[in-house]
């Protein structure tokens, strides 16, 4: 897909994960190319995570996930999927998060870029926005799961 673009909605994110509302944080992909995928999260009031209206920074590692899993499934050349692929993280590095406060009603925007790995598994390097304020990086590597 060409960079630069806006590619998708929820609603190809719902055919592409295994996540449902409100676990399926992921609200558009704006942007993709083979190396990379940017995406919009906008933080909605019955998201699981509010702590007193406010979304822990620790989240972005799930939003990072969420548009890496995007991202792997987007780049394998089979979409005719019946069922998104269930995956899991299986190793986290290299975690910071900033001080900032993310409130209900918030949108941030998700960046993963792919460092390396496999259909099967595969790392990816990303980061989570407010605005111009980055609020979590973190390197994370997921896996699809097999199915039975």
């Amino acid at each position: 897909m060409d960079g630069g673009n806006q590619v998708s909605n929820i609603e190809q994110a719902k055919y592409l994960l295994p996540h449902r509302e409100p676990m399926l944080m992921i609200s558009d992909i704006m942007e993709m190319n083979q190396e990379s995928i940017i995406c919009c999260s906008h933080i909605q009031q019955n998201n699981p995570f509010l702590e007193e209206g406010m979304l822990p920074t620790y989240v972005g590692l799930e939003l990072v996930a969420q548009a890496s899993g995007l991202h792997l499934a987007m780049a394998q050349q089979d979409h005719a999927l019946k069922t998104p692929k269930a995956g899991a993280i299986v190793a986290v590095r290299d975690m910071k998060l900033s001080d900032v406060k993310i409130n209900s009603g918030a949108s941030l925007k998700v960046c993963s870029t792919f460092l390396g790995g496999s259909q099967q598994a595969a790392m990816f390097e990303g980061s989570v926005f407010l605005g111009a304020q980055e609020v979590c990086t973190v390197k994370v590597t997921i896996a699809a799961l097999e199915e039975g």
